[in-house]
């Protein structure tokens, strides 16, 4: 799992308004949302020029251009279950954020992360394979060399997986202490918090396709979902092939540990609760399973 910094946004609960107000903007160091003219978090000065973000939370909605041309201009999920964002204006390099906001509104919600996608980028175009979920709202935000802001309000259909009849996705959890594997039904969020990075805490997965004319390829994807809702895209598997003559795919052992590591790093340690385990084939949902961290 590609490694990424997340900061924590406390949000304010703006009624009636779905879209950023003009005076709002996103702090280009830290990426706290501000409203003043510094950054109440860090103390960055507010850019000269920001753009006007507009949205209503259900297709994609780029922001107004700031003063210095600087606008994304596109987000697209391709069929690989990769993104397209591509921008005109500014000048290089480019930094490029996003965040995903509980219920899908970037103006709601708690506990909400910034993913830093790319740093010091010079193209006015980047594919990410390893950072947005397909069927997710982001709020993507771009800054230029000289502060420039500007930002794009974008959800993707969630689609699912129908290209064979007869799917069908099986998942097993698995611990793993002195070299003994075990099955079990959930995990202990103490013994996870003491042991997950000399212990195995994951899953056998099994994903069936039924018949298929011909080799099956794709890229597969596993993200699993926190307590609050929040996806956590640990796994991106590229060049997956399912011969003809077989019927499924099969992982013994996977170890989900990418996912655990980040949420002590990132979270304070691991939370108890309901989590989902979500299996993506290219841009499609092939099949999920709950559990609880108990």
């Amino acid at each position: 799992m590609k490694r990424m910094a997340a900061l924590f946004l406390t949000l304010i609960l703006l009624l009636g308004c779905v879209g950023a107000v003009a005076d709002t903007w996103y702090c280009p160091e830290c990426g706290t949302k501000c409203d003043g003219n510094f950054c109440p978090q860090c103390g960055t000065r507010k850019p000269d020029n920001v753009g006007t973000g507009t949205g209503t939370g259900t297709a994609p909605a780029p922001a107004a251009p700031a003063a210095s041309g600087l606008q994304i201009e596109r987000a697209e999920l391709n069929t690989d279950g990769s993104f397209t964002i591509s921008w005109t204006g500014g000048k290089a390099p480019y930094k490029l954020n996003y965040t995903w906001y509980v219920n899908g509104n970037h103006n709601m919600g708690s506990d909400v992360t910034l993913w830093n996608a790319v740093e010091n980028y010079y193209s006015t175009t980047v594919d990410l394979k390893e950072d947005l979920v397909p069927g997710e709202h982001y709020w993507l935000i771009l800054s230029d060399a000289e502060g420039n802001q500007t930002w794009y309000d974008y959800a993707t259909p969630r689609r699912v997986f129908t290209e064979f009849s007869g799917t069908r996705l099986t998942v097993s959890l698995r611990t793993r202490k002195n070299n003994r594997s075990s099955t079990v039904t959930s995990f202990s969020a103490n013994e996870m918090n003491r042991n997950y990075m000399s212990q195995l805490f994951g899953a056998t997965i099994k994903m069936t396709v039924g018949r298929h004319a011909s080799d099956f390829l794709f890229t597969a994807r596993m993200v699993l979902f926190l307590p609050n809702g929040e996806p956590l895209l640990f796994s991106v598997l590229e060049d997956c092939r399912i011969p003809r003559s077989w019927d499924n795919a099969y992982w013994e052992t996977v170890d989900f540990r990418d996912a655990w590591v980040w949420l002590v790093n990132n979270k304070d340690g691991i939370p108890a609760g309901r989590y989902t385990y979500r299996l993506y084939v290219n841009d499609c949902i092939f099949g999920e399973h709950t559990f609880s961290i108990n």
